[in-house]
């Protein structure tokens, strides 16, 4: 399909736990168009065309302990998002086809920049020939910010574990 699950118009108080998707033409999951309060847990994304999940201008997101491998680009693409909550997941060798995208990458959408969102407790590997460039990444001039990053296992990426852009954004002294 075009996504795998694509939560949209206000859809609210889900929690999805235990499902796979795969294969898929764009993202294996899209949470977008006002969405809000879902949980993603307990499951696997994997060689989806575009990201294995794809959150754009929603808030109050939950990833929890998923796999999420690869993917032709992103491993977790969060555009415009507030609060989204990015924890225990295993990332692995996203960004294959070419190695010119990040595994977990904080962007603007309509020019909103993602903020406030919390990346903690994952495990983030790229071992492929085609390395993902960072393990998190805010976009330059994206206006993301208020971002932190920590205790997160980063190893592998081409250019490095994470790249902040964000003037408040925080790495943690106990990340990689």
């Amino acid at each position: 399909g075009r996504h795998g699950f694509n939560f949209v118009t206000n859809s609210h108080n889900i929690t999805l736990t235990n499902c796979q998707s795969n294969n898929n033409v764009n993202h294996g999951i899209t949470i977008q168009n006002g969405a809000h309060d879902i949980t993603i847990q307990d499951s696997t994304l994997f060689e989806n065309e575009e990201a294995g999940a794809y959150i754009r201008g929603v808030q109050d997101i939950i990833l929890r302990n998923n796999s999420i491998d690869r993917n032709k680009k992103y491993g977790v693409r969060i555009s415009g998002g507030m609060q989204v909550f990015v924890l225990g997941n295993q990332l692995h060798n996203n960004s294959y086809v070419n190695g010119s995208y990040d595994d977990i990458c904080l962007q603007d959408y309509e020019g909103v920049g993602s903020q406030h969102c919390t990346i903690m407790n994952n495990t983030i590997h790229a071992e492929d020939q085609n390395r993902t460039m960072w393990g998190i990444c805010e976009e330059e001039g994206s206006g993301s910010n208020y971002n932190i990053a920590a205790m997160n296992e980063i190893v592998g990426q081409s250019m490095g574990d994470i790249s902040f852009t964000g003037s408040q954004s925080k790495e943690s002294l106990f990340s990689n």
